[in-house]
């Protein structure tokens, strides 16, 4: 909610159309008022102080948010529409010492915001900075799963390339480009297609690779040669002689 109310707060010092989150106020408090101000009897105070409790805990959102558009607009729809028919009805002190607060609350939201909730968005905001930036100067540490046509692996009588793993590390802030190249050095042979946790590898050459979630955990980078595979080596049979 803090970060919706600091976006509020924002968007009204650059803009001057303020109409929509005032509108959603006024369709609120209409409809609160038809629902529950207009049941109100007479000299009831306990049940209008339940009535304006109710009318702050389903109105929060709305309420700050066009407090932060234009408070001066909140507070006349609020004294107009809500504090004034529930004094009429069923005066207290202890009510009108509520609406009043209220009121001063909306006045002040701004300041109010000012001074608690936006210290702590830019800390949050500076954490982040921080940590973008500890990623984009440390050095990027990875696994590549390259096919190994030295070390063959049998399977059904057929000779297939076994793997290889090969760590490697790039400079801080690479991106899928500069990994492809290190992989197309490693394979010797085309550019391979890169593929971790079974899935394609998959962006623009400038996609930053922090911004994968699978190579920030670690895992490995299967290497496989692009549109081509290298033919498996059948072994003789046992027994076989070969043609002269």
């Amino acid at each position: 909610r803090a970060g919706k109310l600091s976006d509020e707060i924002k968007s009204s010092d650059v803009s001057a159309n303020h109409s929509e989150p005032l509108r959603q106020l006024r369709k609120f408090v209409d409809r609160f008022a038809n629902l529950e101000i207009s049941k109100l009897k007479e000299n009831d105070p306990q049940k209008a102080e339940r009535i304006f409790r109710r009318f702050l805990e389903q109105g929060s959102e709305v309420l700050c948010a066009a407090a932060a558009a234009d408070p001066v607009a909140t507070v006349s729809c609020i004294a107009m529409q809500v504090n004034y028919p529930l004094m009429a009805m069923s005066p207290s002190d202890n009510l009108k010492e509520r609406c009043s607060a209220l009121l001063e609350a909306i006045e002040d939201l701004q300041a109010i915001f000012g001074k608690y909730v936006m210290p702590l968005e830019e800390r949050f905001r500076g954490r982040r900075r921080a940590e973008e930036a500890a990623v984009r100067a440390t050095p990027i540490k990875l696994k590549m799963l390259v096919p190994d046509e030295e070390e063959l692996v049998e399977r059904g009588g057929v000779e297939l390339p076994g793997v290889s793993e090969v760590p490697i590390e790039l400079p801080p802030g690479s991106c899928l480009a500069d990994l492809r190249a290190a992989a197309a050095h490693l394979c010797k042979g085309g550019t391979p297609r890169l593929f971790c946790r079974g899935r394609f590898l998959a962006g623009s050459a400038s996609t930053l690779l922090a911004e994968f979630e699978a190579l920030r955990e670690g895992c490995p980078i299967q290497c496989l040669p692009s549109n081509r595979f290298a033919m498996p080596r059948r072994r003789p049979l046992d027994g076989a002689v070969s043609s002269s």
